[in-house]
């Protein structure tokens, strides 16, 4: 019993590293599911329109094909989590060993910057050269220079109705970039307590229930990212994860209870929906409740949940290649297997083993991609603009 709920943790062994090897599979694992949601994209007859029907493993994956959507709310909780546990107290104006806004920044956009922008150049040419074979743009029909131009400075969300383009899923890093500014100004104001974090928390939703719509995509990110900061905060306590430790026991069972309900609700909704149960089903529970008590319990040193999700760790070094790459790879197959079997494309396309080559293909890209692209390029612009990097 000890082996699943260990009682006694120091503090300083909560996260034996500062990578958070379980949080690393958990993103890992999450974007493998934004490419199995996305793979509706084989599926398309016009832009934004898609033929469902046919997807392949569609009774095992439609919870995955169905609210595959959500699994971005999860990235922006992980964002917040790592930049309020790792960098506010750094941030703060009276810190001890102080970050400079310079030293930030130009950390972040090393990271994200290089690949965003191949992957964007890529996609654009990618639709372009392609659109005249099909005779319409794969999925995302919007080319202006206008949002071009707005992808390259990474502010493409930041209107009311901005639409997806070009390399469809870097929204979230237009979103992501907005964040990174407003946990900047709360971490140099030091809002970081759980207390203040529970007031941008509350805000952020309100500001999203009023702003509505229009806002949708870049709204979607503060509540989730302030979330993670709540977390955060909550977790840098001894008290908070001795009490955590204490109860993990109570905590896994109500977290495999959580988890039971929700996939009874996707997969026999009408056995949840009219019952008590439902909010618990609905996405709010899904986020608010089920995925921080997942981040909590993944932080105690082996506990059942950090180890449930460790053997993932390596999909989370790749998380950022396939979550970019894996659009312009769908554009160059989709079009590929179109003009050689036009006649079976559709079969191909919508067959478990053509799921399992996307995913496959995807691994292996991305792999080459880390090594090759995002780790030489970051470790090129860290050092040429800040040696002493974070």
């Amino acid at each position: 019993l000890s082996l699943l709920w260990p009682t006694i943790v120091s503090s300083a062994n909560l996260d034996r590293s500062i990578r958070f090897l379980g949080l690393d599979g958990l993103r890992g694992l999450c974007a493998i599911g934004v490419v199995i949601f996305h793979h509706k994209h084989f599926a398309f007859t016009r832009p934004h329109v898609f033929d469902e029907s046919g997807l392949p493993l569609k009774p095992l994956l439609d919870p995955l094909y169905t609210h595959g959507l959500l699994l971005v709310e999860v990235f922006f909780i992980l964002s917040g989590f790592i930049f309020y546990r790792i960098y506010a107290a750094r941030l703060k104006a009276k810190a001890p060993s102080p970050l400079s806004g310079r030293a930030f920044w130009v950390a972040r956009l090393a990271r994200l910057y290089p690949l965003y922008l191949i992957t964007l150049v890529s996609a654009a040419a990618i639709l372009s050269l392609t659109s005249g074979i099909i005779g319409q743009r794969f999925v995302y029909e919007e080319d202006s220079l206008l949002v071009l131009a707005q992808s390259l400075l990474m502010i493409q969300q930041w209107q009311p109705s901005a639409v997806h383009s070009f390399n469809g899923p870097n929204w979230s890093l237009s979103v992501e970039i907005l964040l990174y500014g407003l946990f900047f100004m709360s971490a140099r104001l030091s809002l970081s307590s759980p207390l203040a974090l529970l007031g941008l928390l509350i805000t952020a939703l309100v500001l999203q229930s009023i702003l509505g719509r229009p806002w949708f995509d870049l709204m979607r990110g503060p509540p989730a990212f302030f979330l993670g900061g709540l977390i955060a905060s909550l977790s840098l306590s001894p008290h908070f994860m001795r009490a955590l430790i204490q109860n993990q026991g109570p905590l896994l069972l109500g977290l495999g209870l959580g988890l039971s309900i929700c996939l009874i609700a996707l997969y026999w909704p009408s056995l949840i929906n009219r019952s008590m149960l439902a909010p618990i089903a609905k996405e709010p529970g899904f986020i608010y409740g089920l995925i921080p008590l997942i981040i909590l319990l993944s932080l105690i040193e082996g506990g059942l949940i950090q180890r449930a999700l460790m053997p993932f760790q390596r999909l989370g070094d790749l998380s950022y290649s396939l979550y970019l790459w894996h659009f312009p790879w769908q554009c160059v197959l989709y079009v590929a297997i179109t003009q050689i079997w036009p006649e079976n494309s559709h079969m191909i396309l919508m067959s478990p083993l053509f799921l399992a080559f996307v995913i496959g293909l995807n691994l292996v890209w991305a792999s080459l991609s880390l090594k090759r692209l995002e780790k030489p390029m970051q470790k090129w612009i860290l050092n040429r603009f800040n040696p002493n990097n974070p």
